[in-house]
């Protein structure tokens, strides 16, 4: 999945990852013509512009669903605290076990977006945001099994302050005037193996094992 701004890629597992980054909030002042005294304008209520893109690899096995492009979720929701913005990157691995990659990935997004629409969230905790979202999937009846990698942001509308969490190669960078001011940095264990969230099926106890 490509996004302007921040990307995903494949496989997580911690929950550790915080940034702050203080917002500039805009004010202005019109002049009206003829030289008459200036009108200040209000500041603008911060808010993020977002625009998303993405395509499935293969666009014949993978229709298209709102927020999931293939094995990839996403999502983006508002309150009068924050906005928040989150994408998930299921690993493709799983298909060869028979199972759907892009069911972890979308229940991970989708519990997110619930929780902040009923505002069952803190808005300067996005890593919260993220376990409580996981511990939801852990939690169903019929086991969800995968795994993904994961960036939530959420922009505090009073403190005008960008929170994040970032798990495993997903990512996202702040810009300003065309520069990079920031960007996350990758978790991996090794090379191409990036921590996940994930749910592994169920396996034989150590105790079992012959002896």
């Amino acid at each position: 999945m490509h996004s302007l701004h921040w990307t995903s890629r494949m496989i997580s597992r911690a929950l550790r990852s915080s940034f702050s980054t203080l917002l500039e909030s805009a004010t202005g002042a019109a002049a009206s013509k003829g030289g008459e005294g200036a009108l200040k304008s209000a500041s603008p209520r911060p808010h993020f512009v977002s625009v998303v893109c993405g395509f499935a690899k293969d666009n014949l096995r993978h229709k298209y669903k709102p927020g999931k492009y293939g094995e990839d979720s996403w999502f983006k929701a508002s309150t009068e605290q924050a906005d928040v913005m989150g994408v998930a990157d299921g690993v493709g691995g799983w298909r060869s076990y028979g199972i759907d990659p892009g069911e972890f990935s979308s229940f991970l997004m989708r519990t997110c977006e619930r929780l902040v629409q009923c505002s069952h969230f803190n808005p300067q905790r996005p890593v919260n945001l993220l376990a409580y979202s996981y511990c939801e999937l852990m939690e169903q009846k019929k086991p969800i099994l995968g795994s993904s990698t994961a960036c939530v942001l959420i922009l505090n509308r009073e403190t005008k302050t960008v929170h994040t969490a970032n798990i495993g190669d997903s990512g996202f960078m702040v810009v300003r005037q065309g520069e990079v001011v920031h960007k996350s940095e990758e978790q991996q264990h090794y090379f191409n193996t990036p921590f996940q969230l994930s749910l592994p099926p169920p396996g034989p106890w150590p105790e079992r094992a012959e002896r």
